[in-house]
């Protein structure tokens, strides 16, 4: 869209990789300082959000800031969903959960460029970027009618935030300790 040469792509992928790595050490500087269920419902909100002013950006210092912005929040996001499940799952199936996990976000992934693909021929690289961000703001947001993610978000720490069987939330190995 901004007539881009390889060498501003591989700038626009360091910006995105810099927000990471920003996202990355904000999460490990302030993890016991920040409610866990608050920034778990913020970032995956604003996950969505900020492939907003990305697709829209219309200048290389807004497509290079929108980048670092996806970099930041989508990190921060996907540390925080990693580390719930890691939690929630018993130790003998750990591995063989985030085999599953890592696997079908990835097999997602790779389908959803071949669509992205082609609806940026149909309708442009701003609301192929935009819309599907906004549809994940969205859905976040409807996942509040869900009771167990509601009491997620409402958990304050990552610990506290783990589904059990009977309806409250806790971490495994945790049940003799008070909150």
């Amino acid at each position: 869209v901004l007539g881009a040469t390889g060498t501003a792509y591989s700038l626009l992928m360091m910006a995105m990789g810099g927000g990471s790595l920003a996202g990355g050490f904000l999460l490990a500087g302030f993890a016991r300082r920040v409610h866990f269920g608050y920034l778990f419902f913020a970032t995956s909100i604003l996950s969505g959000l900020t492939l907003v002013p990305l697709g829209y950006a219309v200048s290389w210092p807004g497509v290079l800031l929108a980048a670092g912005g996806v970099g930041l929040t989508q990190s921060v996001f996907i540390a925080l969903a990693t580390t719930l499940l890691q939690i929630a799952t018993p130790d003998h199936v750990r591995g063989r959960v985030l085999g599953l996990y890592w696997g079908s976000t990835g097999g997602v992934m790779a389908v959803s460029n071949l669509a992205t693909g082609r609806l940026t021929d149909e309708l442009g690289a701003a609301p192929t970027l935009a819309l599907p961000g906004l549809a994940f703001g969205a859905v976040t947001i409807l996942t509040l009618c869900a009771p167990t993610l509601r009491e997620i978000y409402g958990s304050r720490l990552a610990m506290t935030a783990v589904p059990s069987p009977i309806g409250r939330l806790r971490a495994p190995g945790w049940e003799s300790r008070s909150s």
